[in-house]
């Protein structure tokens, strides 16, 4: 898959990954959003890929399979394209975990300029090696351990699936300096403390999902290894904060300054609130999408005054660090009071009997909606704890606590580690109504 990228891009092409993980319904409604010519396919996915265009009713000869060996170091080199910054640099499907998907085209330009700030971030040099595990179907891999890596000189080393058994041992193997990781992941290799870690790894890269400051300090502890936390966002190349690297400041909880683009915090007229205050994240600067292909009406609603409105809910410290309290799609509208799902999450995965959380908003005949905690347990399955449940009410206030209590094998993430709160909201048959439709 790397090579497929380097190859559409030396050749003057705009290359559209796609996660064949996703069953062919899914994956059809993906290749239905873009106007591809071709795909380029080996013979272990082209079945895959088939299987996805008949789900969308299109013949195998549009757009056309190109079969390719599974060996890169067998295809022929890539004509030389011409084009510039302006050109179609790299097409990404948004998560979807809060509504459908859809497709974000980013230009040459945008990924030149958010590659150049993660290398500036993490101080990254020609010495330097990522270990990267994740899907170059997503943003971040593509740019961040991809484009940034070769951009700064470094080697990446890009692994098939993520082992927690194998992983430090290719670390090691590999001599790598970093990886580039997700929270989910980073718990797993919670869990293998027994495991000696390189002594070249500067620092432990965290982005795509929440990072609880409990794991981090946990990971911290056990390895010894630097976490460092940033967001990002698909319309936004993937980096728009970061944390620096040690000796650099860092705040657990928080994900850092702007790199490369202004970050502000609005409120629902627009204007810019004071330090602290919540509100919607917005972003302007070079790394900014051109928009979501074929949805001109989503791309006018995400754009708006000359800023990407992300949806997100987050507050600017009065140094300029930001903090991601969730999704303002994702709010719950209890009787008027609006309560971000993240926040009483947060103080869920605090507590040492909870592995998972996750919070969703069911229909209530009073108000409106009900929060509801659905918990993966530490210990026995079967309930959630009482001294979970009175942690919550000590630590939240009243319009914030959890009425709804129940306990689950696992709570439903994608593959960045995001929770899949469509799903959510489906399980407990409370699809959100009246709620702002921002980027996903």
């Amino acid at each position: 898959a790397a090579a497929g990228l380097l190859r559409t891009w030396a050749s003057g092409d705009c290359p559209v990954p796609l996660d064949l993980r996703l069953d062919a319904g899914a994956l059809g409604e993906r290749l239905a959003l873009v106007p591809l010519d071709r795909v380029l396919v080996t013979d272990e996915t082209r079945p895959a890929v088939a299987a996805a265009l008949r789900a969308i009713g299109l013949p195998h000869s549009r757009p056309r399979l190109v079969t390719v060996s599974s060996d890169p170091a067998a295809w022929d080199p890539p004509a030389a394209g011409r084009f510039d910054g302006s050109d179609g640099g790299l097409v990404v499907f948004t998560s979807g975990t809060t509504g459908r998907s859809r497709a974000v085209l980013l230009t040459r330009a945008n990924l030149l300029a958010c590659a150049t700030e993660v290398v500036r971030a993490h101080a990254l040099e020609a010495r330097d090696r990522v270990l990267s595990p994740l899907p170059l179907a997503h943003v971040n891999a593509p740019v961040i351990s991809l484009l940034a890596t070769v951009l700064s000189g470094g080697d990446v080393v890009l692994l098939p699936r993520f082992e927690p058994r194998l992983f430090w041992r290719v670390a090691v193997t590999e001599g790598a300096t970093w990886a580039n990781l997700v929270p989910p992941l980073l718990s797993l290799l919670d869990g293998r403390r027994d495991a000696a870690r390189p002594t070249s790894l500067r620092f432990l890269r965290s982005a795509s999902a929440p990072l609880t400051p409990a794991l981090m300090e946990a990971v911290e502890g056990a390895f010894g290894v630097p976490v460092v936390e940033s967001y990002g966002i698909s319309e936004a190349s993937s980096q728009v904060t970061a944390n620096d690297v040690p000796p650099g400041p860092r705040r657990p909880g928080w994900v850092g300054t702007p790199r490369g683009v202004e970050v502000r915090v609005v409120g629902p007229e627009g204007a810019a609130l004071a330090p602290d205050e919540v509100g919607e994240v917005v972003v302007r600067g070079p790394t900014v999408m051109r928009g979501y292909l074929g949805d001109p009406e989503a791309t006018s609603a995400a754009l708006r005054g000359g800023w990407l409105h992300t949806g997100d809910l987050g507050a600017l410290s009065e140094e300029g660090a930001l903090r991601i309290a969730g999704r303002s799609k994702e709010l719950i509208n209890r009787g008027g009071e609006k309560i971000a799902p993240r926040l009483v999450e947060d103080v869920l995965l605090a507590h040492p009997a909870v592995l998972d959380a996750a919070v969703v908003g069911v229909p209530d005949p009073v108000y409106g909606e009900e929060i509801k905690a659905l918990v993966v347990p530490a210990g026995e399955r079967g309930s959630v704890p009482a001294d979970v449940q009175r942690y919550a009410a000590a630590q939240l206030a009243v319009h914030a606590r959890p009425r709804l209590w129940e306990a689950v094998d696992q709570i439903p993430r994608n593959a960045a580690g995001k929770v899949w709160r469509a799903h959510l909201w489906s399980r407990e048959q409370s699809p959100p109504s009246g709620h702002p439709e921002p980027p996903t």
